[in-house]
């Protein structure tokens, strides 16, 4: 593992490729949004305009060892319920499942999820509905209602980190702003509605809200010494290890725009772990990417094993969302 972590160091933060393939993808999604503005495409049209483009990229990705899957899944789209304040409630969970993996000689090592709801900015401002807002925060108990939830009950995922559900807010000419749900909760502040003014403060909170390293004097140390201590000193005792494990691997709740976005995404920084260091964190979420990834988007089998088990459904029904997939396959590195 530590061989590993010292050859994702040096990728993300010496091997100027590699700083080439971040930017040329931040570059493709550009392109894709302004197309999609120029064209008055809703907001799914946007999305689907991104996968095109993330897909597109992959011939031209990082030698061997980094790969892209989308698939936009067109159907119903899906919706869970869940009690909302004393009061059952129905709404959609989101538009984009954006999975982030890190696998060496066909395991995962690393595998971190996020659920993005995207917004459209209309003139300054874009609704808000505070009930899917609480769900993409709080993921309380839920139940399938239609989509890929269909026939699910008593669906508990953990939200340690505070990103598994998040936002992407579209802007014109061609933008795309990140953030996870609980800071858009301190934005929003229970209106039905943020504008472009409420944003400006956003950096700032994010930074006050940022999850930190259990490990205090890591900020003065390179990241590889660090984690060869929280590996040696707090792994071994049992230490809750799956917030933010290693200043290597960010905890992004806010990215100002797309070129944020890509960076921190392809350095593995964004989402819930639901798989790290050799070991599951997060069964019934990594139990749910699991059947996403074998229905949806097969071709990653040529990288991953991935093995089934009794609660993983084998039947996903079609739904709207967006699939986006980005593997380091550290045997190559």
């Amino acid at each position: 593992m530590h061989n590993t972590i010292r050859s994702l160091y040096k990728l993300f933060y010496e091997d100027k490729s590699f700083l080439h393939f971040q930017k040329k993808l931040a570059e493709k999604m550009y392109t894709a949004l302004a197309e999609g503005y120029r064209h008055n495409d809703n907001e799914v049209a946007l999305v689907t305009r991104l996968v095109n483009a993330i897909n597109a990229i992959n011939n031209e990705s990082y030698n061997n060892s980094i790969k892209l899957f989308c698939n936009k899944i067109h159907g119903s789209r899906s919706s869970v319920t869940f009690n909302f304040r004393g009061k059952p409630t129905t709404t959609e969970l989101a538009d984009m499942v954006l999975i982030s993996i890190v696998a060496k000689e066909g395991k995962r090592i690393l595998q971190r999820v996020t659920f993005v709801q995207n917004k459209v900015f209309k003139n300054t401002s874009c609704s808000i509905d505070q009930e899917q807002l609480f769900l993409l925060k709080n993921f309380p108990i839920l139940s399938g209602n239609i989509g890929l939830f269909s026939g699910m009950s008593d669906i508990v995922f953990r939200n340690t980190s505070g990103v598994l559900g998040s936002y992407g807010l579209f802007e014109e000419p061609g933008e795309m702003i990140f953030l996870s749900a609980p800071l858009l909760i301190e934005l929003s502040k229970g209106k039905k509605s943020v504008s472009k003014n409420d944003l400006c403060a956003t950096e700032n909170m994010y930074k006050s809200m940022r999850t930190s390293s259990f490990l205090p004097f890591c900020g003065c140390l390179d990241p590889q010494e660090c984690f060869y201590m929280f590996e040696k000193y707090i792994r071994r005792i049992g230490f809750p290890i799956h917030v933010n494990p290693n200043p290597l691997f960010e905890n992004t709740q806010f990215a100002r725009d797309l070129y944020d976005l890509a960076i921190n995404w392809t350095r593995i920084g964004i989402g819930e772990f639901t798989f790290l260091f050799d070991r599951i964190v997060n069964e019934p979420l990594h139990t749910f990417i699991n059947g996403l990834l074998k229905k949806f988007v097969p071709e990653i089998g040529k990288l991953i094993d991935i093995q089934p088990n009794d609660n993983m459904s084998d039947d996903y029904p079609e739904s709207e969302v967006a699939i986006m997939v980005y593997v380091i396959d550290a045997t190559e590195l």
